[in-house]
C-alpha cells in the first residue's frame, strides 16, 4: 500500500496544468510514487507511457512514479530519455495516457539557483480525456 501524501504538500505542487515543485524539497520519490498510483487510478488505462529529460533527479522520480503505476496493476511503457514531442507521439501511437518528467522553466524567485521538476500529463486524444469525466 502506498501511503497518502499530506494535502498541504500536494497543494504546494499542483498547478493549473501540471505538477511542479522543487526537487527534493517539494517533489520527492514518495510523492512521485503516490502520484503514479493516483494517475493510474484516474486514467483507468491498461498502460501508461512515461518519459523523462536528462536531469539527474529524473531517473529516481520516474522510477518511483512507475512503481506507483505498477502497484495499481497498470503496465508502464517507459520510453526513457525523451523529448516531450516523443512522449506525445508515443501516447498517440500506443493509445495510452502519458506523463513526461521534465524541468520547469517557470522557477519561483526563491528557486533561481535550485532545481525544479515538472510532471506533465499528456493526453493522446480529447475523446480519451472526456471519457474520464463521465
Amino acid at each position: 500500500m502506498i501511503p497518502p501524501v499530506d494535502s498541504s504538500r500536494l497543494a504546494a505542487v499542483f498547478k493549473a496544468y501540471d505538477v511542479r515543485g522543487l526537487t527534493p524539497e517539494e517533489l520527492d520519490e514518495p510523492m512521485a510514487r503516490s502520484l503514479g498510483a493516483a494517475f493510474a487510478n484516474f486514467t483507468n488505462a491498461d498502460a501508461v507511457v512515461v518519459g523523462r529529460d536528462m536531469r539527474t533527479s529524473g531517473e529516481r522520480l520516474l522510477a518511483a512514479f512507475s512503481e506507483g503505476v505498477v502497484s495499481q496493476g497498470i503496465d508502464v511503457r517507459d520510453v526513457g530519455l525523451a523529448s516531450t514531442d516523443l512522449v506525445y507521439f508515443a501516447s498517440g501511437y500506443l493509445q495510452a495516457p502519458a506523463v513526461m518528467l521534465t524541468a520547469s522553466h517557470l522557477l519561483p524567485l526563491r528557486a533561481v539557483s535550485s532545481k525544479s521538476t515538472c510532471l506533465t500529463n499528456l493526453w493522446n486524444t480529447f475523446s480519451r480525456s472526456s471519457m474520464l469525466v463521465r
